[in-house]
């Protein structure tokens, strides 16, 4: 029986990347970044207006509201945005973009349009960024960008950046974890129920929230790291030799990773 155990830990060690430990789901989402400038008011003389560039072209200039809200006419991913700030009769949107239109079909106008704006514009603001790529279980949903603009200064960074959470997103992994950990052990070491849940609700309310807030690159380390912590913290806990220890572990996250691949793709929404 022992060959047997060891035989067991030999294979789960060799198999450890393929569980996802803790329900870390291997994947990432995109969100949007809006940006605002907070003291447009202060140059009443000035129409300000954005244009977005990106690897393939140029997007649309956009005159920017009194809002100070930034639009941006591109989707891509990789768009950075500027801003320019241009003396109100000198501004002309239409003739801007018809540049821009024009330097679809001939890259020699982008140059005129390069000279239109160095001769008539300021840039006030570059590099805005307009998405972000977060792990899918980061609890940030969305971010605003407030820049405090100067006519002599061009700025690349944020002065204030404000992030959306929804700490659900860390909620949800930390009880479905909890739940399937807990009846897999408790299969195992066949104890008093509330004492085994007390002991697996403390081990996951350490593993859980560290392992979905690293980064994403680190997965097969973190998935690793993981399973063989929680198997220490099972054999000192539950008083078990260290291979059954290592066996619960591996298996507790091995279902575990079966629910954060269904509810990775979907499927939780489609079969139930």
């Amino acid at each position: 029986m022992k060959k047997m155990f060891y035989l067991f830990a030999l294979l789960s060690l060799m198999a450890l990347p393929l569980a996802s430990a803790d329900i870390i789901t291997p994947g990432t989402v995109t969100i949007a970044i809006n940006s605002q400038i907070t003291n447009m008011q202060d140059f009443p003389d000035y129409t300000f207006f954005s244009i977005s560039r990106h690897p393939i072209g140029i997007g649309h200039a956009i005159a920017i509201s009194e809002s100070g809200e930034i639009e941006d006419s591109c989707s891509y991913k990789f768009c950075s945005v500027s801003v320019y700030a241009i003396k109100k009769e000198l501004f002309n949107e239409n003739y801007i973009n018809s540049l821009i239109n024009s330097s679809h079909d001939d890259y020699g106008v982008i140059q005129e349009l390069e000279n239109y704006l160095s001769s008539n514009a300021i840039k006030v603001i570059e590099k805005i960024r307009t998405s972000e790529t977060i792990s899918a279980w980061d609890t940030k949903t969305s971010v605003k960008n407030y820049y405090h603009i100067d006519l002599n200064s061009v700025k690349t960074t944020p002065d204030n950046e404000i992030a959306g959470r929804n700490y659900l997103i860390i909620l949800m992994p930390l009880l479905l974890t909890f739940i399937i950990e807990l009846g897999i052990v408790y299969l195992f070491v066949r104890g008093s129920f509330w004492k085994t849940a007390l002991y697996v609700f403390l081990i996951n309310l350490v593993t859980v929230p560290i392992a979905n807030l690293l980064p994403i690159s680190f997965s097969l380390i973190i998935e690793a790291g993981v399973v063989i912590v929680e198997s220490f913290a099972i054999m000192f806990l539950f008083k078990q030799k260290y291979i059954r220890a290592l066996l619960i572990s591996f298996v507790a996250n091995f279902f575990s990773a079966i629910v954060g691949v269904i509810v990775l793709l979907g499927l939780f929404d489609y079969l139930f």
